[in-house]
């Protein structure tokens, strides 16, 4: 009769780590298919307004501020950054009653068609503004890449004045554009220059409100002065998780430049928000769209409402 024993064998260390690992895998791939479906919802989230109260020493304590909305980074896109959340965008400007909208430029993504017709289609809402004085508008890097002069035209057709190395000069404000870093063209002294010919042609006064526009916010570093305010864009405010990824990508810029490569992205010193470097003042909206991936998360898409008044209020930039 054959004798039974029962055997006392135990996992081995290797199957333990096998199955750990096996483990950590799913809970890893879950945390990031979590992540990517809260990006996912945020980037298509309504836009939100983010209020700002900026004390300009020129202007007289009057009962209205000024009122200036800036928008930037649009990235229209088929998958989040539709024309929709455009008009949403436009319908929430005009009823914050705004004399002035401004636009910090990048108005496409790789995900929305690059032709004629759908930059017509994608913009077509801003023709919907409805500003007291105007709306004026400066291009990116990706405007550039995309056909500055086929996008500078489509703003133009839908009543958008774009400034490329040039000033908008009345009474009330003068608007200062500076054409874009990566086009090699930006020249803030030039447009210093057509800003006192224009004053000088219209006989007029410097007017008690400067507003600067650029795309980039390393632009602060290489202008003499931002007038009252600097407007920006550019970073996203981060995009994706900031408080993380922002100070990863400062550690590989940092390598990338110690490795000799000529590497740089602004949300290194400026992601989001007010900066002052000496007497200049910068304000970098975090936008509306995305680029790369079509995803934000603890950065939701914004508009910008910049109240400017010449009152001695305690909560006012200075």
């Amino acid at each position: 009769m054959p004798i039974l024993h029962r055997s006392n064998s135990r996992p081995t260390t290797d199957g333990i780590m096998a199955r750990w690992l096996f483990r950590l895998t799913i809970l890893i791939g879950a945390a990031v298919l979590l992540l990517v479906a809260l990006g996912f919802r945020e980037a298509r989230e309504t836009v939100h307004v983010a209020s700002y109260a900026v004390h300009a020493p020129g202007m007289r304590c009057a009962p209205r501020p000024f009122r200036v909305v800036v928008m930037g980074d649009l990235h229209l896109s088929s998958l989040t950054t539709r024309p929709a959340q455009i008009k949403r965008a436009v319908d929430k400007a005009n009823a914050l009653r705004p004399d002035l909208v401004v636009m910090v430029g990048d108005y496409f993504s790789q995900w929305w068609p690059n032709d004629d017709a759908g930059h017509l289609e994608g913009l077509a809402p801003l023709a919907g503004l409805r500003p007291r004085i105007g709306t004026f508008a400066i291009l990116g890097n990706n405007d550039v890449t995309d056909g500055a002069e086929g996008i500078s035209a489509t703003l133009s057709r839908l009543g958008v004045k774009v400034l490329v190395n040039d000033a908008f000069v009345t009474p009330e404000v003068a608007v200062m554009g500076v054409a874009e870093l990566t086009s090699n063209t930006a020249n803030p002294v030039l447009v210093e220059e057509r800003y006192a010919t224009k004053l000088a042609i219209a006989r007029i006064a410097p007017p008690p409100l400067t507003i600067w526009l650029a795309h980039n916010p390393v632009m602060i570093e290489r202008v003499r002065s931002t007038g009252d305010m600097l407007f920006t864009g550019h970073t996203h405010g981060g995009q994706f998780l900031p408080g993380i990824l922002v100070p990863l990508i400062d550690v590989a810029v940092r390598i990338g430049r110690a490795l000799g490569f000529a590497t740089g992205w602004p949300a290194e010193r400026y992601v989001r928000g007010f900066y002052r470097a000496g007497d200049r003042r910068m304000i970098v909206t975090s936008g509306i769209g995305e680029s790369v991936l079509p995803l934000r998360l603890g950065v939701p898409p914004e508009i910008m409402l910049v109240r400017f008044t010449g009152c001695d209020d305690a909560g006012s930039i200075r």
